[in-house]
């Protein structure tokens, strides 16, 4: 499509200041014997990550600053590129599961700017999937109600492969369906329809 037609269906991203909560959630000590994995980078991100994106089943949520999907002309840097390819590969699985019938969610805030919009439509995730937040600065992942992701990767081609961050892979159901909640009160009252229709 070409951008005068894409323009034509665009919609301002929401600005301003974000919703107030229409409630708040109280911690949850949970005492249950879990697995939980260090995901760092550079060390293994990728190679954590994208096997449990590509192993839901019925859902997969996400509440993240925003994706940056790498520009269509390959870097001539070689780090670059390769920075690039490890988020390609994780923006790629995503576009899989919604091609599956994968209940898929996406969150992001303001930061989610109309061009990233476009590229991930052009990567095969529609803007149906995505909602945006105002002020979120989460960085969170919840597969089948049962795993949860927390941590400090953005996903930027840096964020996900070259700059020191670190998230842990949670299997525990209570975990993630307490992490779960608090995304779905996210996304009916606190998020907003982002780009285009």
């Amino acid at each position: 499509m070409a951008n005068a037609a894409l323009n034509s269906h665009a919609k301002p991203l929401a600005k301003g200041k974000g919703k107030v909560p229409a409630r708040y959630f109280a911690p949850k000590q949970i005492t249950a014997t879990m697995t939980i994995q260090p995901v760092l980078t550079p060390d293994n991100y990728a190679a954590c990550i994208l096997p449990l994106i590509r192993g839901a089943k019925q859902t997969f949520v996400m509440q993240t600053q925003y994706i940056n999907p790498p520009k269509s002309t390959p870097s001539p840097d070689t780090a670059t590129a390769q920075s690039d390819e490890v988020l390609e590969s994780l923006i790629a699985a995503i576009a899989e599961l919604i091609r599956e019938g994968v209940n898929v969610r996406l969150i992001m805030s303001e930061f989610e700017t109309q061009d990233k919009i476009e590229l991930l439509q052009e990567r095969g995730i529609p803007q149906k999937y995505i909602e945006i937040q105002q002020n979120v600065h989460n960085k969170g992942i919840v597969v089948d109600s049962s795993v949860v992701v927390v941590g400090s990767q953005n996903w930027s081609g840096q964020g996900v492969s070259s700059n020191r961050d670190a998230s842990v892979i949670i299997h525990n159901a209570a975990a993630a369906q307490y992490w779960e909640q608090i995304f779905d009160h996210d996304w009916k009252n606190m998020a907003e329809s982002g780009g285009l229709d």
